[in-house]
């Protein structure tokens, strides 16, 4: 009686853990099946032994499942000729813990029947009350290997005392009969890319498309690549045809040399090597470039003394070009043009200087790129 008092006491209190819902980890639904193998432990008289066991039950959309589970062992007396077919069946509530990892740890508690055949003897029956735990560990899909320990009390003739069992255990997790077979993508245009997601649908074969369905812009020009005859357009500034090239312009470009002279003077000042080289820079980034270098006089002085100094300065910096910065003899043309087309009034000393001096213009026609 005090035995039987302490198990039911035993079977209570791990029937209050299992109503404790913070540790609740919840479980895919579905159909299960457990093929098992084991060890009965037994009472008195009768030897321990091995068994297998099926289980199938219902797993449901939380940590609760139901389980059917039927076991069949054979032994003997210990002390008696002849043997004992032992079966047992009952209907188990299992309650999942959290799960760590693949690993989720249950506890169970059922009620069935166990039935013993004497061969010698007799046969007897009597309810099986069960409490226990296990755990299982998800090795595939839906899969796990499962154990379990389970502890027996009977109403009556109780040689089962406790079992330990190991095996696999299955989820079907769709109801049979109920399968949805997901039907097949389509990719209407043949693109590679599902008409649920493809945003340009008919897109001809052949032409290579994004992860969306559109064809692809790889130069980002705004212009398809199928069209795009200028695939290498990356300048984000620049227009853009409808061939996917660069709107090109035809511009002119100058440059202006204006250099003063001492009077009476057809030397070069220290200030003239700065200006000359501006000139010079220009020429050689334009290669098919020529200048005309003009030298000018005030009105002092014989007019034909007056052209012959202005071609003197002319060539001055004329030769500053070909000597000193490389630029080719056939490239420069130097010119006296004298006092005949003066800048300023020659009745100041200011305005003498000014004419006092030679000018050039270099143009270049450029093609340029127009920008949005």
């Amino acid at each position: 009686m005090i035995k039987s008092t302490r198990k039911s006491a035993a079977m209570v209190g791990l029937s209050m853990v299992l109503m404790a819902g913070s540790l609740a980890a919840k479980e895919e639904p579905g159909i299960t099946v457990s093929p098992m193998i084991g060890y009965t432990w037994l009472g008195d008289g009768v030897e321990d032994t091995d068994h297998w066991s099926l289980g199938l039950g219902y797993q449901f959309d939380s940590p609760w499942a139901i389980e059917l589970v039927y076991a069949d062992a054979e032994t003997d007396f210990e002390k008696l000729a002849g043997d004992v077919d032992f079966t047992r069946w009952h209907v188990d509530g299992l309650y999942h813990l959290n799960t760590w990892g693949d690993v989720r740890p249950y506890l169970s508690f059922g009620v069935g029947e166990g039935d013993y055949d004497f061969s010698s003897l007799s046969s007897e029956s009597n309810t099986l009350f069960n409490v226990g735990a296990g755990v299982k560990y998800a090795f595939a899909k839906n899969t796990a290997v499962r154990a379990d320990l389970k502890m027996f009390e009977g109403d009556g003739f109780e040689p089962a005392q406790a079992a330990f069992a190991v095996g696999i255990h299955h989820v079907f997790a769709r109801s049979i009969g109920n399968t949805v077979i997901a039907p097949t993508p389509l990719d209407s245009d043949q693109d590679g890319v599902y008409d649920d997601v493809d945003q340009c649908p008919g897109t001809v074969m052949g032409i290579m498309v994004d992860g969306l369905g559109c064809e692809k812009d790889d130069d980002k020009d705004g212009v398809l690549n199928s069209v795009d005859e200028c695939p290498d357009t990356t300048n984000t500034k620049a227009k853009i045809d409808s061939k996917g090239c660069y709107v090109r312009l035809m511009e002119t470009v100058a440059i202006e040399l204006d250099v003063e002279f001492d009077f009476d003077s057809s030397k070069s000042r220290a200030e003239h090597q700065s200006e000359v080289k501006r000139v010079s820079d220009f020429m050689q980034m334009y290669p098919d470039t020529m200048v005309v270098i003009e030298g000018h006089t005030d009105s002092r002085g014989d007019e034909d003394y007056n052209m012959a100094l202005s071609q003197d300065r002319a060539e001055t910096i004329a030769s500053m070009l070909v000597n000193e910065f490389g630029i080719s003899v056939d490239r420069v043309k130097a010119v006296g043009v004298g006092e005949g087309r003066p800048l300023a009034p020659n009745d100041t000393a200011e305005g003498r200087q000014i004419n006092r001096r030679v000018i050039g213009v270099v143009e270049a026609t450029v093609e340029v790129l127009e920008t949005r």
